[in-house]
């Protein structure tokens, strides 16, 4: 069987690549399994410029075809700066400074250390740090 494709109306059957109603474009069954395979690994199809559909990755980009393969993945890449690493473990350090007020405690020496290298990560201040550092096992070290 071979497919049309429309921006507008998506896939329907079609007898054959003469036989393509008005606005569509024809769609051979290797490009349309190729672009429901790269759907299923997170890609979005959509029309180019001339109105053919295409598949297009998570970034943006479009997907080669004939390079899908079994283990790919067309999800969006998603990187996290050490910046925004040091702001999430921030929420985590806030959380425990209000456990310890609390409970009447205090941050200790380790803590405090922890604190003040996340600090500096999170404002800019350390542009060399590459990791984060280890946390200590308590808000008490």
């Amino acid at each position: 069987m071979s497919w049309q494709y429309s921006s507008s109306g998506g896939f329907r059957p079609a007898a054959t690549a003469d036989a393509v109603s008005s606005g569509y474009t024809f769609v051979d069954d290797d490009t349309y399994a190729s672009l429901f395979k790269a759907q299923a690994k997170g890609a979005r199809i959509q029309a180019n410029a001339s109105g053919a559909p295409e598949a297009i990755d998570g970034n943006g980009n479009v997907v080669d075809l004939s390079a899908v393969a079994s283990t790919a993945t067309y999800a969006q890449t998603v990187t996290v700066t050490l910046v925004q690493q040091a702001q999430a473990a921030m929420a985590t350090v806030n959380q425990k400074a209000n456990l310890a007020a609390a409970m009447g405690q205090t941050f200790g020496p380790a803590m405090r250390a922890y604190v003040t290298a996340l600090q500096a990560i999170s404002a800019g201040a350390d542009t060399t740090s590459t990791t984060l550092p280890t946390a200590p096992a308590s808000y008490a070290d």
